[in-house]
């Protein structure tokens, strides 16, 4: 038998491709808010971006558009795919490059004139 009569229902839904994600590089210590656009994004606790096999919550901004944040992840460059309902993740996506994270112990000098072209030591 391939029915069932005890109310239970199951919905088929389409995986949503990413087109285009932006921007597509930020730091190994995660944190960098991703907008990611492509179709058939759906709302709801279950919608998610995949990093390389890491899952974060993503915010549904419209069927086309999400917001996803990138969590901590070792440097190199991963696939990055979303889900509407949290374990189906379409097959393919878009790269995201982890970078080391930087910090700047000088700047010199603090400040510099409005019009621009003070040169900056780092």
């Amino acid at each position: 038998f391939d029915f069932t009569d005890d109310g239970l229902h199951f919905s088929y839904e389409l995986l949503p491709p990413v087109s285009s994600i932006s921007p597509d590089t930020g730091s190994v210590l995660g944190g960098t808010d991703v907008v990611v656009l492509g179709q058939d994004f759906l709302p709801g606790a279950q919608l998610g971006c995949r990093f390389d096999t890491l899952i974060v919550p993503a915010q549904f901004i419209s069927s086309e558009k999400i917001i996803c944040t990138s969590p901590p992840h070792a440097e190199g460059t991963v696939l990055l795919s979303v889900s509407n309902n949290g374990v189906d993740f379409a097959p393919t996506g878009a790269l995201f490059l982890f970078i080391p994270h930087l910090t700047i112990f000088n700047l010199t000098p603090t400040q510099g004139s409005q019009s621009g072209l003070t040169p900056v030591t780092i």
